[in-house]
């Protein structure tokens, strides 16, 4: 099955940024704006905005221990290897998870299609001190037979 999500060149763009980048968010951050900015259709905004959303998600990773890394690995091979199922991905995964993690990290430098609201608020709060008890208790252990 094809990858749907972002067309070959894209991919092909978005990695070709990251190898000439190796060590600089700066400018891997600008070729990325740069490389979306030129990508016709929908596919950029749509990428734009899952990395705003992995972006908040790793914000949160002392609460959700879903790291830059471990989004990436999530989602790097639905995202930007060429076809998931097909075998001869395994030697594409590691460098598209290293290339993943690069793009979290900088969505920062992307315009949010989507600005924190008042919602996002609340959620920080409720991020910042967890319950005390569950919201609903636990229901009683059944006697041993």
């Amino acid at each position: 099955d094809q990858n749907d999500f972002l067309e070959a060149s894209l991919q092909d763009a978005l990695r070709a940024a990251h190898t000439a980048h190796p060590a600089d968010d700066d400018a891997f951050g600008a070729a990325v704006v740069d490389v979306l900015r030129r990508a016709p259709g929908a596919q950029p905004l749509c990428l734009v905005t899952l990395l705003h959303f992995l972006r908040r998600v790793a914000d949160r990773s002392a609460a959700n221990m879903m790291t830059e890394e471990n989004l990436a690995i999530c989602f790097a091979p639905n995202i930007l290897l060429p076809d998931p199922d097909d075998p001869s991905s395994l030697a594409q995964l590691q460098p598209a998870i290293a290339l993943m993690v690069r793009l979290v990290a900088v969505a920062g430098y992307l315009a949010d299609p989507h600005p924190k609201s008042a919602h996002d608020d609340a959620f920080d709060d409720a991020d910042a001190a967890p319950p005390a008890k569950p919201v609903r208790p636990l229901p009683p252990t059944p006697p041993r037979l």
